[in-house]
């Protein structure tokens, strides 16, 4: 069975669910394409919070993954908060409450378009990512924000299975911030090529 993600905006406490997005799919790869309506509405958000959030992508396998390897906690409003209790707020808590939470609608996506490009960034890595709203070419391209941003990844179908594995996670709970010219001061991950690309 197919992962079927939940991105959760961490410092505002808001998530973002893909089955609300049409086109998105539910797996992790059907969601990561050039132009995907769910992985466009995150960078939409994310344009309108100038000095960027933490978020994650949870996945219902992961679970696990918080509870052992993430043993620690993280700050948010002055309270620490397990990285356990992340999937509770996803899959457990946050289902009650997902269509109470804010939405970035189909309309509001297409204004945000008018940007072709933006670059997002982690910025407590200072690493960023090129991030096209449209793949004019029909080139089924792979972006890798959401891949970056996953956890729980690689226990069930439709997860990415690749190149550059152990970059899958890599940003998640970090700070993410978009730039709408390319940030040359940090690294592109992207430079020498396509980051994830399936086996």
């Amino acid at each position: 069975m197919g992962q079927y993600y939940e991105m959760l905006f961490i410092d505002e406490r808001k998530y973002m669910y893909p089955i609300d997005y049409n086109w998105s799919g539910l797996k992790l790869t059907e969601q990561s394409w050039v132009g995907g309506s769910f992985r466009n509405a995150v960078i939409g958000h994310l344009m309108t919070m100038p000095d960027g959030c933490r978020l994650a992508h949870i996945g219902d396998y992961s679970k696990e993954e918080l509870e052992e390897k993430r043993p620690d906690s993280l700050e948010i409003d002055d309270t620490h908060v397990k990285y356990s209790s992340m999937y509770d707020m996803c899959w457990t808590s946050g289902i009650e409450d997902r269509f109470k939470m804010p939405r970035i609608s189909d309309k509001e996506i297409m204004e945000f378009k008018w940007k072709k490009t933006v670059w997002v960034a982690d910025e407590d890595t200072h690493e960023y990512i090129k991030c096209d709203f449209d793949d004019p070419d029909g080139q089924w391209k792979m972006c890798p924000l959401l891949i970056l941003l996953a956890v729980g990844n690689g226990n069930g179908g439709g997860d990415y299975h690749g190149t550059n594995m152990d970059r899958v996670g890599s940003w998640a709970f970090h700070k993410i911030k978009v730039y709408y010219e390319e940030p040359h001061w940090m690294s592109n991950l992207e430079e020498s090529g396509p980051l994830f690309k399936e086996g």
